[in-house]
């Protein structure tokens, strides 16, 4: 089994799968992965600062979603 992670260029990684695995959270040096199936990978981060940043946008990019949903939730009720 190999422990190198392979990155693509846009910070995603492959799941077990076949889907892609986007970042989602950061706890630490680690990085929680998730697939549409739900399939969860911790990994640690990368050291190159260009995927880090790009992970960094995943995140932030899903925290700004999931916050508006809220937002139309609360309108909603």
């Amino acid at each position: 089994m190999s422990l190198t992670m392979e990155f693509h260029s846009d910070a995603t990684i492959e799941c077990a799968c076949g889907l892609p695995m986007f970042p989602v959270s950061r706890a630490g040096a680690d990085v929680r992965y998730e697939c549409a199936n739900r399939h969860v990978r911790v990994i640690p981060a990368p050291a190159d600062p260009a995927l880090r940043r790009a992970i960094a946008n995943w995140i932030d990019k899903r925290s700004q979603q999931i916050e508006e949903q809220h937002r139309r939730w609360e309108r909603d009720e």
